[in-house]
């Protein structure tokens, strides 16, 4: 076995300078000289020469080894809110990617709490060799690179070193026991915003759900759930609208309520905006197609569509991907929509597979 040649030439300043605690290790102590050998000579990377340093501040601890290239750092993210911010995380990285694999989020199972919202409790990102686990009320955020070390073998060796120094253990999927399972089910709703005012005749409800084998109802008929996001569109009628939603799992059962009011249509709201802002472009990126052609009317704006997807217009399951002019330039001619299938999954609400 190959015997590396990693070597400490800057540690902390002093002692304390790796901001000891009483009750967490920061990310020096926990990922040490062994650790990275171990995970670097593992994935094939030669003999090299490394420098570790450290940095403190109020909720973040960071331990970094650097050489020739090569990179291994370890983030303990411990601000609060950390496992909603860790679903934020995962959907965002989610929706960049949608057209790109190298920044879609792979699922890592068997590293962090299998309980947390979204499809695992550990992902990994090829472009940024980023690894994000999630533990209790903190984020583990790993990222290695080095030369010739390509993303398969980047995110071996980052596993590797996230199992030589995770600390504690990974809470339980749902079903391990009653309690898990209790822990496990919950239900946010994203989208619409309470009280918020909406223009058409029907509307998207949104939202994050955890727990395995969940049933989510949205206004009483069943919603579609994908990889921890559910969501299903509801018609309105005029004035004030109360939607229930629910999930039920494991005998476990939460329900939120939101309450919605379809205001005016899209052709009033384009014909007030067009008095506000004579010769404006209105905002209609992410609006369904027809909405946004009818504020576009009601703004006496000429347009046209130009589909990035295959398929009939007529079918009405399209949105705004962009447009040009861009929102609150001067138009001049017609305004040109581009427009993608809708995916109800993600915020942008279309696919948008062409930029």
């Amino acid at each position: 076995m190959r015997k590396s040649l990693i070597a400490l030439a800057a540690l902390c300043a002093v002692m304390t300078g790796c901001g000891e605690s009483a009750s967490e290790e920061t990310a020096c102590e926990l990922m040490g000289e062994e650790q990275v050998v171990g995970a670097l000579v593992g994935a094939g990377v030669d003999e090299i020469v490394l420098r570790r340093r450290s940095a403190e501040s109020l909720d973040q601890s960071i331990c970094t080894f650097r050489g020739e290239g090569t990179t291994v750092r370890l983030n303990i993210d411990s601000a609060p809110a950390a496992r909603r911010r860790y679903f934020n995380r995962v959907t965002e990285a989610a929706q960049l990617g949608g057209n790109d694999p190298g920044q879609r989020p792979q699922p890592v199972h068997g590293l962090g709490d299998e309980d947390a919202l979204g499809p695992a409790g550990a992902y990994w990102v090829d472009d940024f060799r980023q690894l994000f686990v999630l533990r209790g009320e903190r984020l583990f955020i790993y990222q290695l690179s080095a030369p010739g070390l390509g993303a398969g073998g980047a995110r071996r060796a980052a596993a590797r070193l996230a199992r030589a120094t995770l600390p504690g253990k990974a809470r339980q999927a749902a079903g391990a026991d009653p309690e898990s399972a209790k822990r496990a089910l919950d239900l946010d709703v994203i989208a619409p915003r309470r009280n918020e005012a909406v223009r058409s005749r029907r509307m998207v409800v949104r939202g994050i759900v955890s727990g395995e084998g969940v049933v989510v109802r949205v206004a009483g008929r069943p919603a579609g759930v994908r990889d921890g996001i559910f969501a299903r569109v509801v018609p309105l009628r005029p004035g004030r609208n109360t939607i229930r939603v629910s999930a039920t799992a494991a005998g476990q059962a939460v329900t939120r309520t939101v309450i919605v009011r379809r205001g005016r249509s899209g052709r009033a709201e384009g014909a007030a905006f067009a008095r506000r802002h004579p010769g404006e472009m209105p905002d209609v990126l992410a609006e369904p197609l027809g909405d946004a052609q009818a504020i576009l009317a009601g703004a006496g704006l000429r347009q046209r569509v130009v589909k990035l997807a295959d398929g009939s217009l007529r079918d009405g399951d399209w949105a705004v991907c962009r447009t040009k002019p861009i929102a609150g330039a001067r138009v001049r001619g017609a305004v040109t929509l581009f427009a993608d299938r809708q995916d109800l999954f993600r915020t942008s609400g279309t696919v948008c597979a062409q930029e």
